[in-house]
């Protein structure tokens, strides 16, 4: 399992999310954990993203599986997204 821990850098205005494994990952596979408040900005991304104070932005065409939590998120449109229900009561010992 991947897990990344994020936080903001200064002087960039947002951070782009993982690209590629859309197939292949999960959220027992991948996992991004994010406290800053930047924007996210993904296209193809399976796996969790948890980021509570963030707005994250998927972009046209985009595709995402698995779970996610943000602050809001957009959706740019023409998005195929799965969400895994799974996950649902999960505890995942952050």
């Amino acid at each position: 399992m991947l897990r990344l821990f994020l936080q903001d850098s200064p002087g960039k205005n947002e951070f782009e999310g993982p690209r590629g494994g859309y197939r292949q990952n999960s959220y027992q596979q991948v996992q991004v954990w994010y406290n800053g408040t930047k924007p996210i900005k993904i296209h193809d991304f399976a796996g969790l993203l948890y980021a509570p104070h963030a707005v994250v932005q998927i972009e046209f065409n985009g595709r995402f599986r698995s779970a996610l939590v943000a602050r809001q998120i957009l959706l740019e449109g023409n998005n195929n997204i799965e969400l895994d229900r799974g996950i649902v009561g999960k505890d995942f010992g952050q």
